[in-house]
């Protein structure tokens, strides 16, 4: 299910929702320390829980794709008033740098980076959720080959 229909308008429930987002997030360190805990334990819970924050990665992705396509709405916006409604031509240039002092255009960059930022935050647990998979598949295998050479 998407995030966006659940914004509301002018995005009046975008900080509650990416409060719901970190609020999430707490937990994943604690998660993926191996510190004192069961190699069996950690291999059994990791792909569950790598699982669970790529989901909501997922989620988090369809919230970005919508602001760039924000940013690029308001962008064209008022490229086409700079550019139609101006009393004398003005070169891209010049109507980008008034375009990147809208302040309706730097609000949507401004939500943008919000939302990316969150999104980069789950895109680092769920990386660190694939390396200490690798991480705990050596250590599985390290010890089958420590058990083939043992003498019984």
């Amino acid at each position: 299910m998407s995030l966006v229909p659940q914004l509301g308008k002018d995005y009046v429930k975008l900080p509650d929702i990416l409060d719901q987002f970190t609020n999430d997030l707490m937990p994943a360190k604690e998660q993926y320390s191996n510190e004192g805990k069961l190699l069996e334990n950690c291999l059994s819970k990791n792909s569950a829980q790598m699982h669970y924050y790529d989901e909501r990665r997922i989620r988090l992705h369809s919230l970005v794709k919508f602001f760039r396509m924000e940013v690029d709405r308001v962008r064209g916006v008022w490229y086409t008033k700079y550019n139609e409604n101006y009393s004398r031509t003005l070169s891209i240039q010049m109507i980008n740098k008034y375009i990147d002092a809208e302040p309706e255009y730097l609000n949507v960059y401004k939500i943008l980076i919000e939302v990316e930022e969150v999104y980069e935050d789950y895109i680092s647990v769920v990386d660190t959720f694939k390396q200490r998979h690798y991480e705990l598949t050596n250590m599985s295998k390290l010890r089958i080959a420590n058990l083939e050479f043992s003498e019984i």
